[in-house]
């Protein structure tokens, strides 16, 4: 190990783990450079990229990754360090479609975390009157955008989850409170109690009414 430098290998890590296709490329070019200029032994450079393989799959797999799809697709190596062009080619691939990996699979936790804060947002304001623009606006992200990213994550439109929200917070008020059905729809963000009453029974098959008598 001595003859590559620790650093070099970490940062090597990390531009993949952080979807930086440019820097690991320059990286590895260094690596290989190194591997040439002190000619290292075939079994040593095979153990190491194995080694920076292994390391790279616990991660993929601790970000929810398909750990059986990558050993199929890394193992076992189509070249090895006895045609070091070759395999210099190989591993640049095979990182760089990592680091693709790792760089959508981060932009898919940001995009549940604001899908996360647009519904903590409903919950916090279902009694108002309340729209896509307004969660978008105080979100600081496009409405349009928001929109898609709520239906493809939650499976419906924002407009469907608001309703459904409001109107399992009204099944509570039927059911653990004495309120008139106006004042619940109002409680929960209807200013029309007839708008209310309709979501309320395409939602679940009875009026307001009848389900606080059963």
């Amino acid at each position: 190990m001595a003859m590559l430098p620790a650093e070099l290998r970490r940062s090597l890590l990390q531009s993949v783990t952080e979807g930086k296709v440019d820097h690991l490329t320059d990286q590895l070019g260094e690596v290989f450079r190194i591997f040439s200029a002190e000619v290292a032994s075939s079994s040593w450079i095979d153990a190491f990229l194995a080694n920076v393989k292994a390391e790279l799959l616990r991660e993929i797999t601790a970000r929810g990754g398909d750990y059986a799809q990558w050993v199929q697709k890394w193992f076992p190596s189509r070249h090895t360090a006895s045609c070091l062009p070759l395999l210099e080619r190989q591993i640049e691939e095979e990182l760089c479609e990592a680091a693709e990996w790792f760089a959508a699979a981060a932009d898919g936790r940001a995009e549940d975390q604001i899908v996360a804060a647009a519904i903590e947002y409903v919950r916090g304001h279902y009694q108002e009157k309340l729209k896509l623009q307004d969660i978008a606006k105080h979100l600081h992200v496009n409405s349009a955008y928001l929109g898609q990213r709520f239906k493809k994550y939650y499976g419906s439109s924002f407009n469907d989850y608001l309703h459904e929200f409001r109107i399992e917070e009204a099944k509570k008020l039927l059911r653990r409170t004495d309120m008139g059905i106006s004042d619940i729809a109002s409680r929960v963000g209807y200013s029309d109690a007839d708008v209310f009453a309709a979501k309320f029974k395409a939602l679940n098959g009875v009026t307001p009414s009848v389900y606080k008598k059963s």
